[in-house]
C-alpha cells in the first residue's frame, strides 16, 4: 500500500472555498423517552442523555429475559447562527440503531434504516436562524430496533442495541463544495490502482455541486505529499458549472515516484 498524503482542494475565482466546513457536535443536552410517545400517559418522563446512548445498556442487569427491542425517541435543542444562513446545513449521525425518522421544528426531515453506517440530511430548509441564541430549533428523532426481516443481519451472537449510538454532528458547508449527498461520504473518492517497489498511480474520483445562484469557474486542485511535507506530485482542472449542476471528475496521478510502501 502506499503511504503518502493526498490533498484535495477546490478553488472559486481564486479562493479556497470548499474544505471550509463547519462540523460541530450536538451531544448534550437530549431527552429520552423508551416507549411510544404517541400513547401518552400522566407518568410519562423524558431522562436526560447524552450522546452516544443506547437503551440495552442495562438489560443485562435486570431479571427479564432478552433484551427491549423497540421504540426510542430522542429530543433536543438546536440554535443556528444567522451567519450559516448561506451555507448548506447537514444533519449528521455516525450511527442510529436501527430505524431513525429525524423531525425538525414538527416536519418530518427523512428516514434511515440500518444500524451500521453513517446518514446525513440537508435540513437548510427547516431551519431557523438566530443570531443571538434567542430562536431554538426543536430536533426530535424516533430510533427503533424491534426486528425486522427487510434490515439485515437478521441474526447474529451479539445484541441488536437500539438508540442514537454514535457522534451527531450539524454541519455547514459553502454552496459550492464536493458532493456531501452521496451517502453521508465526502463525496471524494480515492484509490491506488497500481502499487509497486518502482511506481504506483493515484486516481480521484467524486463530484462537486453550485447550489448557489451564479455560474462559477472551479479549479480542483490535487496535492501528493510526502511523509516528510515535502510535495511529490500537484494537478489542477478547471471546470465551468452551472447553478444549481453537479459535476464529475475524475483525475489520476501516474507513474509517481520516491513513494514508500507500509
Amino acid at each position: 500500500m502506499l503511504k503518502q498524503f493526498l490533498v484535495l482542494i477546490l478553488f472559486v475565482s481564486g479562493t479556497v472555498v470548499a474544505q471550509e466546513r463547519i462540523s460541530t457536535t450536538i451531544n448534550s443536552n437530549w431527552l429520552f423517552y423508551k416507549g411510544d410517545t404517541t400513547k401518552k400517559t400522566k407518568d410519562e418522563k423524558w431522562a436526560t442523555v447524552s450522546i452516544p446512548h443506547t437503551w440495552n445498556a442495562l438489560d443485562v442487569n435486570d431479571e427479564e429475559s432478552g433484551y427491549y427491542r423497540g421504540e426510542g425517541w430522542y429530543k433536543t435543542t438546536i440554535y443556528v447562527p444567522s451567519n450559516w444562513k448561506e451555507k448548506d446545513i447537514y444533519l449528521f449521525f455516525e450511527g442510529v440503531g436501527q430505524v431513525a425518522d429525524i423531525y425538525i421544528n414538527g416536519t418530518k426531515v427523512g428516514t434511515h434504516r440500518g444500524s451500521y453506517n453513517a446518514f446525513s440530511f440537508p435540513v437548510s430548509q427547516y431551519l431557523t436562524f438566530s443570531p443571538d441564541k434567542n430562536t431554538p430549533n426543536e430536533l426530535v428523532v424516533r430510533v427503533d430496533n424491534i426486528h425486522n426481516e427487510n434490515i439485515p443481519p437478521l441474526s447474529g451472537d451479539f445484541t441488536f442495541f437500539g438508540g442514537i449510538y454514535r457522534d451527531v454532528y450539524l454541519k455547514a458547508i459553502n454552496k459550492i463544495h464536493f458532493d456531501a449527498d452521496n451517502y453521508a461520504s465526502s463525496g471524494v473518492f480515492i484509490t491506488t490502482p497500481s502499487v509497486n517497489q518502482d511506481n504506483a498511480a493515484v486516481q480521484i474520483k467524486g463530484a462537486f455541486v453550485n447550489n448557489g445562484q451564479n455560474n462559477k469557474k472551479i479549479i480542483v486542485s490535487q496535492q501528493i505529499y510526502d511523509a516528510s511535507g515535502k510535495l511529490m506530485n500537484e494537478q489542477k482542472k478547471q471546470f465551468n458549472i452551472h447553478a444549481g449542476e453537479k459535476l464529475d471528475f475524475a483525475q489520476e496521478f501516474k507513474n509517481i515516484k520516491g513513494h514508500h510502501l507500509w
